[in-house]
């Protein structure tokens, strides 16, 4: 699911460059690019869009957890210099 969602989230970012598409036109694009692949013999490359297709709702919703920021303390002086 992982390698689906980057899949994924790489190619809606690398179309959204350049056109907005909404989700039944992103769903037909994942389906012309599995076709070309699948011409060109990349069969690994076709069956992950193809498993983005058939996992589209769950993909697109899907959301990884994100990395929390460790909070950096800072020293403070209470001594007077001087």
């Amino acid at each position: 699911m992982n390698v689906q969602y980057m899949v994924f989230k790489l190619m809606k970012n690398s179309v959204s460059n350049r056109a907005k598409l909404s989700d039944n036109e992103l769903r037909s694009f994942l389906v012309v690019l599995m076709k070309k692949n699948e011409e060109s013999e990349n069969y690994e490359f076709a069956s992950i869009l193809k498993d983005i297709s058939n996992n589209f709702e769950a993909v697109n919703d899907y959301i990884l957890p994100k990395p929390t920021k460790r909070k950096i303390k800072t020293k403070t002086d209470t001594a007077e210099n001087g």
